[in-house]
C-alpha cells in the first residue's frame, strides 16, 4: 500500500527545527521573554508537567549531585595519595639510614607491615647478585633466598623484563613459590621487581609480594606508580649496601 506524505508533518518539522536554531543563535532569549519561562510545560519523570523553570532547577539538581560526588572521590583519592606520600617518605627516610642488607630488609618489612595491614607479604632475594653472608635473617622470617639460576625464576620471566611491578591474580606456580603454605588463600596479588644496577652487575635481585585474600584488592588495571617507586628505592638502597661490603 503506498503512503501519503503529510506536508503538514514536513512543514512542523521545519518550523521546530528554526525554533531550535533560533534558540541557538539567541540565548538569552528568555531573559527578555521570562513570562515564557512559567508557560512552556515539560514532561516530568514522574509523569506530570513542570514548567521549563522546574525543569532547569531539577537538571541542576542532578548535576550539583554528581559534581558532589566526583569532588568526594577525588578529596579521598587524595587523602590516600597523601597518606601513601607520607609512608613513602618515611621509608625513605630509613632506607638512607639503613648500612647494611638486613637493615634494608627490616625498614621494608616494617613498612609492609603499615602500608598494608592484614595482608600477606613475602620477599624473594637472589643469589647472585645478593651474597647470603650479607644478610642475617630470624628463622620465621618471610623473607627467602633462592639462587638466581633457580627454574622456577621462569614464572616470573616477564616481570623481570619489564622491570615493572605486576598487579593481579597470578599463577599457581607464582603463589607457591611467594607464600609457601599460606598460597591458597591469595586471591590477587602484586609483584614489584627488584634490580641491582652497577657497573659490575646489571641483574634481577629480587621479588617483594604483598598478597591479599580479597580479588579486587589487587587488579591488573590499578595504578601501581607507588609501589614502583618502592621497589625502586629498596633496589638503590641494596645496591649501596652491597657496594660497601
Amino acid at each position: 500500500m503506498t503512503k501519503h506524505h503529510d506536508p503538514s508533518q514536513t512543514a512542523a518539522a521545519g518550523e521546530e527545527s528554526h525554533v531550535v536554531a533560533f534558540l541557538r543563535r539567541n540565548p538569552g532569549f528568555f531573559d527578555e521573554h521570562s513570562d515564557l519561562l512559567e508557560e512552556l510545560k515539560l514532561t516530568h519523570g514522574a509523569g506530570r508537567a513542570v514548567s521549563l523553570i522546574e525543569r532547569q532547577v531539577g537538571v541542576l539538581r542532578d548535576k550539583n549531585h554528581l559534581l558532589r560526588k566526583q569532588l568526594s572521590d577525588l578529596i579521598a583519592v587524595a587523602r590516600e595519595n597523601d597518606k601513601l606520600h607520607a609512608n613513602l617518605h618515611g621509608l625513605t627516610l630509613h632506607l638512607m639510614q639503613a648500612r647494611t642488607m638486613s637493615e634494608v630488609v627490616t625498614a621494608l618489612q616494617n613498612y609492609l607491615l603499615e602500608q598494608f595491614p592484614g595482608e600477606l607479604s613475602s620477599m624473594v632475594l637472589l643469589t647472585p647478585p645478593i651474597p647470603p653472608e650479607t644478610l642475617e635473617l630470624p628463622s620465621a622470617s618471610n623473607i627467602q633466598l633462592l639462587s638466581g639460576h633457580d627454574p622456577e625464576l621462569a614464572h616470573f620471566a616477564v616481570l623481570f623484563e619489564n622491570n615493572r611491578p605486576i598487579c593481579g591474580r597470578m599463577k599457581s606456580a607464582q603463589l607457591n613459590l611467594l607464600f609457601g603454605k599460606a598460597a591458597d588463600t591469595v586471591l590477587s596479588a602484586a609483584l614489584i621487581p627488584l634490580r641491582i644496577d652497577s657497573s659490575e652487575t646489571a641483574a634481577p635481585a629480587g621479588i617483594i609480594a604483598v598478597g591479599s585474600r580479597d580479588t579486587q584488592r589487587f587488579h591488573a588495571s590499578m595504578g601501581t606508580v607507588f609501589v614502583h617507586y618502592m621497589g625502586q628505592l629498596v633496589s638503590r638502597a641494596m645496591q649501596r649496601c652491597l657496594s660497601s661490603w
